[in-house]
């Protein structure tokens, strides 16, 4: 968990392509372990301990006391903590409490303990909790998901997302699958959504699929960094943006289809996703960040619109590529690539 830790907090700050050297960068990933019994036996001792109670109360029927709320403007209620059993196999969150919609999730409303400063910006690597739910179904009144909202929720392996969700939060779903191998394999987000915000399902270790069926405005930073068994991303209708470090060490991922309206992919948005081969960006882009393609050692071709700013490390270290299709030109020639680096003029930067 150190690796993944240390990156979030070093890219949460803004640091150029040069703060971390690629070298140090392998070799700290090649140090890389996850948690074990070895590492950490008081803590999964806690864990066993609180597990032996989940099968005697597979599931409990919610009830109001299960929660705190307050009403919002939009006449619904927002969830603000809740005080139920989270060693439930199966957790139903209600459509409507005190005779309102259910029609917001608060930050930090499903964990046990925040052990960061509430009055800076929040980090879902000090969110803890202790859960063993394994179903989650958000109801359709749902328009909005808070920040860490279910953050370390290791063990959830069905989600229902509300029909009307538009926005999910800072580290909402961070490091679900962390436990266990049986966790969230695909989602489906609905139309109506508009963003994902920063470390939304960052290190979500079983996901394998995810499609976007309406137009999202934004993928914040870190959204699924470190999510390495994603194999597919899918839009149907389109995006606008994808911020820094968004797939990141999505090292499994093979195919991300792009649609039309996407304008910016930020500072090594697909870096180091070692099994993409091919990648065709649309007419729309305007901009791709440092490193935005960096280190994806399997990718073969790449088709770049004739508008689209970079420079030479934009796309860097592809040791395969072999194809660059539409490339631009300018009053300085034509766009190459040179050892796995594609050069473009700096006079458009």
């Amino acid at each position: 968990m150190g690796i993944f830790n240390k990156l979030r907090s070093l890219f949460s700050k803004g640091q150029d392509k040069d703060a971390i050297p690629a070298s140090d960068f392998d070799q700290e990933q090649e140090q890389f372990e996850p948690q074990t019994a070895e590492t950490d036996p008081e803590y999964l001792q806690t864990i066993d301990s609180a597990a032996s109670q989940t099968s005697q109360h597979p599931f409990v029927p919610q009830d109001e006391r299960d929660y705190q709320y307050e009403p919002v403007a939009d006449g619904g209620v927002i969830i603000t903590k809740y005080l139920g059993n989270m060693r439930i196999e199966e957790l139903r969150v209600p459509d409507t409490l005190g005779g309102r919609p259910v029609t917001e999730i608060g930050r930090l409303s499903f964990i046990d303990e925040y052990k960061g400063d509430l009055s800076e910006e929040i980090e879902p690597m000090k969110c803890y909790v202790i859960s063993f739910i394994k179903v989650l179904y958000l109801p359709d009144t749902i328009h909005t998901i808070g920040d860490c909202a279910f953050a370390t929720h290791s063990y959830i392996h069905t989600l229902h997302l509300p029909s009307q969700l538009r926005s999910i939060g800072i580290g909402a779903f961070y490091e679900n699958g962390g436990m266990v191998d049986d966790s969230i394999k695909s989602i489906t987000f609905p139309k109506t959504l508009k963003s994902i915000a920063a470390e939304a399902f960052s290190s979500s270790s079983g996901l394998q699929s995810i499609r976007f069926t309406g137009c999202v405005d934004i993928i914040g930073d870190n959204a699924f960094f470190g999510s390495g068994n994603l194999e597919e991303v899918i839009f149907e209708e389109g995006l606008l943006e994808i911020g820094r470090y968004a797939f990141m060490l999505c090292v499994n991922l093979r195919k991300v289809d792009f649609q039309k309206g996407l304008t910016h992919i930020g500072h090594s948005a697909f870096h180091k996703c070692t099994s993409l081969e091919s990648i065709v960006l649309p007419e729309s882009l305007k901009e791709l960040g440092d490193r935005c393609f960096s280190d994806c050692l399997a990718l073969r071709s790449i088709t770049l619109p004739a508008t689209a700013k970079f420079n030479g490390y934009s796309i860097l270290n592809c040791p395969n590529l072999q194809e660059i299709h539409f490339t631009r030109t300018d009053e300085q020639g034509a766009v190459r690539f040179e050892d796995g680096v594609v050069f473009g003029s700096a006079s458009d930067l």
